[in-house]
Order: C-alpha cells, then sequence, then structure tokens
C-alpha cells in the first residue's frame, strides 16, 4: 500500500472535499473533475491520471482527486488534515 502524503495544500483538500465521487471497486473510485471524471486506484502509484497529477504530482502532494478517493476511504491522515483547514476558516471568519 503507498504511503500516505502528508504535503497537503488546504485549497486541493477543500476543492477534493466537495467533488462528486463514485466508488467501483476496493480503493478505486471514479471522480469527478473540471473537465473530465478521472479514475483513482489508492493502490497505484500514480493513483490519478489527471494533468494536475502528472504535472505537479509528488513536488506538491496528491491531486484532489485522490484526496477526494482517500476522504471516502477515512484515510487518517487527510481526515486530520480537512479537520484543520476547517477549523482555521472558522476561527478566521
Amino acid at each position: 500500500m503507498p504511503a500516505v502524503t502528508t504535503r497537503l495544500e488546504p485549497g486541493r483538500l477543500r476543492r477534493g472535499a466537495a467533488l462528486a465521487i463514485r466508488k467501483v471497486g476496493p480503493r478505486r473510485y471514479v471522480v469527478a473533475g473540471s473537465n473530465a471524471p478521472w479514475f483513482v486506484d489508492l493502490d497505484q502509484d500514480p493513483s490519478c491520471g489527471c494533468e494536475d497529477n502528472y504535472y505537479r504530482g509528488k513536488r506538491v502532494g496528491d491531486c484532489k482527486h485522490t484526496l477526494a478517493a482517500k476522504l471516502q476511504e477515512r484515510d487518517p491522515a487527510t481526515l486530520e488534515a480537512l479537520a484543520r483547514v476547517y477549523e482555521v476558516r472558522l476561527r478566521s471568519a
């Protein structure tokens, strides 16, 4: 199983949490994208074939499609990061 990415951009995380997602197999999802749906397989590296993942990939962390899939899988590090993002936003309001 691939390691969990610890670099999570708040904007990507918020966008990933808002995406429509459908489970198609164990740790496999179809996730809505800006231009097209993307297939995400959390057991592959890279897990998503989107342009963002291809061009920026591990340099900046997971794409929003992969983050959406990790949220669906209830990945502890991703859920904790999302909670921190919204906690900071609430404090700033």
